[in-house]
């Protein structure tokens, strides 16, 4: 018999949870939880580990997907980051934060 922890890493401490292929990465998204982080920061910091630890599966420019509750403000907020690039996105923009322009959104070819 094969424990859970040997087949998939979880963990989890009074209404959190830190779920990744590498144990390493992990303890890093738990350790960012008990210094008070949130689910956000913990899940980034797990996929800059694993951009790291498993570098043909994870990484920066990957897709993103994130179903997120807001409990203060009582709203789900759902995102799929996955795809291509939007082709005319200039660092300026990214600057710049908030919503991006239309003419920077993605172009099918």
């Amino acid at each position: 018999m094969i424990a859970l922890h040997e087949v998939s890493p979880l963990c989890w401490k009074a209404f959190s949870m830190v779920c990744a292929a590498q144990p390493l990465a992990v303890q890093i998204g738990i350790d960012i939880l008990k210094k008070g982080g949130n689910a956000i920061d913990a899940a980034i910091a797990v996929n800059a580990a694993l951009g790291l630890m498993e570098p043909v599966s994870c990484g920066i420019g990957g897709d993103l997907f994130a179903i997120v509750w807001d409990a203060r403000k009582q709203r789900l907020y759902g995102l799929n980051a996955s795809g291509r690039s939007p082709s005319l996105l200039t660092i300026e923009e990214v600057k710049k934060g908030g919503m991006l322009s239309t003419k920077a959104r993605s172009q099918r070819r």
